[in-house]
Parts: C-alpha cells; sequence; structure tokens
C-alpha cells in the first residue's frame, strides 16, 4: 500500500509535467473506485491549467483553478505518465489528459483508490479536514506529540497510524520507525500514558543524498537511547525535535 513516502515521491514526479500546463479532459474507464468518479469530471476539468500539485497525508491534490482534482492511490494504486497513443491495459481506469499529449493514468487492480472533485476550499473535504499535522512540517515535533499523546489509551504504534494523530503514517513505516528507534515488540504495544516521565523525541529522517528525492521517512518515538541511537546513523540528514515532560 502507498504511504506517504510513496505519494510525496509520486507528487515531486508529476509536479513538473503539470503545474502552469493545459488539461484538454479527463477519460474515465470506470467510475467504481472506493467513492465513484463523478460523471461529469471531464466537463469539469477541461480547459482549465493546473496551478499546483499538492499533497495532504496520502492524497495527492492537482490545483485546477475552479476546482481541485482529489487522488488517492488506495492499496494498489500507481499513477504513471505517458501518451495517448498508450493503449490502456484492464485496471486501467482514469486518465488526465494534458494538452501537450501528455497523459497521467491511473492504474488500480484493487480499485480501493479515489478520483474526486472538490470546488470549494479542498483543505475542508470531508477526508482531509480531520487529518493530523504533515511529519514533514514544522508543527509535527516532540514537544506535539508529547502533548497530544497525553490522554491516548492506545498502543504506541497505533497511535502513529492515527492519520487523525500524524498525517500518512501506515503499517510498514511505524514498524520501521519503532525499529530504528529501539522499541522491542513488547514496546510497541505499550500504552502512551503508561509512559509518562519519559523522554521522547520526533525525527523526520530523508535519504542521504538529495531532498529532492524522498526515499526514506521515519517517525521514531522511543526512549532517549533509542532515539540517540537511530538518529547517530543519520546525523547529517536528520531533523529532531526532542521534549522531556515536566
Amino acid at each position: 500500500m502507498p504511504e506517504l513516502p510513496e505519494v510525496e515521491t509520486t507528487r515531486r514526479g508529476l509536479q513538473p509535467h503539470l503545474e502552469g500546463k493545459r488539461i484538454k479532459t479527463a477519460v474515465v474507464r470506470s467510475r467504481a473506485l472506493r467513492q465513484p468518479v463523478p460523471r461529469n469530471l471531464p466537463q469539469l476539468v477541461a480547459e482549465t491549467t493546473v496551478r499546483r500539485v499538492g499533497r495532504r497525508g496520502k492524497y495527492l491534490l492537482i490545483d485546477c483553478g475552479r476546482g481541485t482534482l482529489i487522488v488517492h492511490l488506495g492499496m494498489s494504486g500507481r499513477l504513471w505518465l505517458t501518451d495517448a497513443a498508450t493503449r490502456p491495459e484492464r485496471h486501467d481506469h482514469f486518465d488526465l489528459v494534458m494538452a501537450s499529449g501528455a497523459v497521467v493514468r491511473l492504474r488500480d487492480p484493487r480499485r480501493f483508490g479515489l478520483v474526486l472533485w472538490d470546488a470549494g476550499d479542498v483543505l475542508s473535504h470531508p477526508l482531509l479536514k480531520d487529518i493530523g499535522p504533515e511529519p514533514l512540517g514544522a508543527e509535527f515535533d516532540g514537544a506535539w506529540l508529547y502533548r497530544e499523546t497525553r490522554n491516548r489509551s492506545v498502543a504506541i504504534k497505533q497511535a502513529l497510524m492515527d492519520s487523525h494523530l500524524v498525517a500518512g503514517v501506515g503499517n510498514i513505516y511505524a514498524n520501521e520507525a519503532l525499529f530504528r528507534a529501539g522499541a522491542t515488540y513488547a514496546q510497541r504495544n505499550l500504552l502512551f500514558h503508561n509512559l509518562t516521565g519519559r523522554r521522547f523525541a520526533a525525527s523526520t529522517f530523508f535519504s542521504r543524498g538529495s531532498r529532492r528525492r524522498l526515499s526514506g521517512w521515519f517517525v521514531t518515538l522511543a526512549t532517549t537511547g533509542g532515539v540517540k541511537a537511530a538518529c547517530s546513523s543519520e546525523a547529517a540528514s536528520a531533523r529532531t525535535n526532542t521534549i522531556s515532560p515536566a
């Protein structure tokens, strides 16, 4: 299942091919995704210009001026850049056809993805309005994580996977984060309120190469020693915020 790093990589890959470019139309081969694709979507996007390719959590947001195209990759979806001459295959359900001749094609065998339209404030959409802070943003740090978890009676791993707490963390990255933080399997199932009095850290890790290519992202939560061990191997590319509870 695509998680935040994969979705962000997709966004960055599409950005130069879409921003500032005119959309000719859309082709909907199957409306039967997790929610039905709007019947009039080709008319809604036709002859608009893409202002920005953004992201909120795992949702791609393509700002078309008079509205925003909301795309979610679900469990098996992927977007790829092709052209109109490339014959669609069985699970190619949606095309965004650009005036340049480029085509952004959604392939989703399991059909848990989404292609929706919002004509208002897209961040107020029911699917987006309650998502927690972006882990790659300044709002998410150790102080925020500590404050927001004081009254939670839930295992650490499950809390990290709650999109209301932090955007975009799924099973793979929650497990990887806790592993790198040195948390044992038993510690992953500890309740947040049972960890009062320990020192916590929230960290965002990038690949060791250019930040333009996001290949690794982890949120770590553990005792001081575990976090230090995790950060020491990525010192050149990690942003860490630590708080000691009063």
